[in-house]
């Protein structure tokens, strides 16, 4: 259903030689609504180490009004490995009392042992992490990237995230505070700004790197996948917001589960990707796609022997 109106619905049904009365399909959302109410609502058993909040803004209908309202999403590692969709809401607006009272709805549940939270820097959720759950603190480094490349012309992201972007790849956390040290050092001339916030943001940008190498990946930043399957299909009364997220987020969960151990083969029933699409590979000093290993484009003679950090320069 997730929001898709009775009339598309009948249109489905007609599409595949069967009948179904508005009436129908009404009550089987109502009958939907109670699973995820009980879904909402379950008992958090065991501990989850690892929490992810996120949040986005879709249309609701409220009042006859179409307005904006932020849905919010946390998610959580189990400490077997196992990671689900803990609960969805949706609020007026991304305040620090509405993600107080949605991290204390969490934790009367039962949610214990969380040892780091990820999730972007908005100061209301910060304040209300460190409030009710008092742990770690890692910021996304997919939202901070984007940050950073605010300040930045267009024609200087590829060189800016070419400098960024392996402060998160380092071997250990020295090697990345060095990779941080360096990368402020080449900015500080021609994107101040940049610099200014890559070294303000050291802690928190870094936080993952306290924990096991074997999850550095996963922790980094939050899941946009996660946040995208509990999207709105449609503009929906607010009352059955949360109802219409929470079915589509429940369908697409066996998707988001995953093993922090890496797979030795794929899982069954998942296609490979394309040989072609296997060979995409990018090159990061000039952000060039490349579909196979021949014909690399050559570079130009203005910059093929400077580093990214050179050609920051204006």
């Amino acid at each position: 259903m997730c929001g898709v109106s009775t009339r598309r619905v009948d249109q489905l049904v007609e599409s595949l030689g069967l009948r179904i009365s508005r009436s129908e399909v009404s009550r089987v959302c109502a009958a939907l609504d109670e699973h995820v109410e009980a879904f909402r609502g379950r008992p958090l058993e065991g501990r989850y180490p690892y929490l992810f909040l996120d949040a986005k803004v879709e249309k609701v209908r409220d009042g006859g009004r179409v307005v904006a309202k932020a849905l919010v999403v946390a998610h959580g590692v189990h400490e077997t490995g196992r990671r689900e969709i803990l609960s969805i809401d949706v609020g007026e607006a991304e305040t620090e009392a509405f993600w107080t009272d949605f991290l204390r709805g969490l934790v009367a549940r039962g949610l214990v042992g969380v040892q780091l939270a990820i999730s972007d820097a908005h100061a209301g959720l910060k304040a209300a992490i460190a409030k009710v759950l008092g742990c770690a603190w890692q910021r996304c480094t997919v939202h901070f990237l984007r940050d950073c490349l605010g300040h930045a012309r267009t024609d200087q992201h590829g060189l800016l995230a070419a400098l960024i972007r392996p402060i998160f790849n380092a071997g250990s956390l020295a090697e990345a505070r060095d990779r941080l040290s360096e990368a402020v050092a080449h900015l500080e001339g021609s994107l101040s700004k940049a610099a200014t916030l890559l070294e303000d943001a050291e802690p928190d940008i870094l936080a993952f790197y306290s924990f096991p190498a074997d999850h550095w990946r996963k922790l980094r930043s939050t899941d946009e996948s996660v946040k995208g399957s509990a999207r709105l299909i449609a503009p929906i009364s607010g009352d059955r917001s949360v109802a219409m997220a929470s079915r589509r987020a429940a369908d697409r969960l066996p998707w988001a589960r995953f093993r922090w151990r890496r797979r030795k083969r794929p899982v069954s029933g998942v296609a490979r990707p394309s040989s072609a699409r296997r060979r995409v590979r990018r090159w990061p000093s000039v952000g060039v796609r490349l579909r196979s290993r021949r014909g690399r484009p050559e570079r130009s003679a203005g910059c093929g022997a400077m580093s990214p950090a050179a050609q920051l320069a204006p």
